[in-house]
């Protein structure tokens, strides 16, 4: 499945990569924090509730 660059959707069982460009994206860090890599993990759905098609 090829995304378009500017996308913003969110698909169901894939890894998701957004560019550093777009709009509306931001997390509110402590200034505090270590430097190094962090990974963002969203969970939907945990108790399976959704079914996809």
């Amino acid at each position: 499945m090829v995304v378009p660059k500017l996308s913003k959707e969110i698909f169901s069982g894939l890894v998701d990569f957004m560019g550093n460009g777009l709009s509306e994206q931001w997390i509110n860090i402590d200034p505090n924090l270590c430097n190094g890599n962090y990974w963002i993990v969203g969970i939907a759905d945990p108790k399976l509730f959704f079914r996809g098609k």
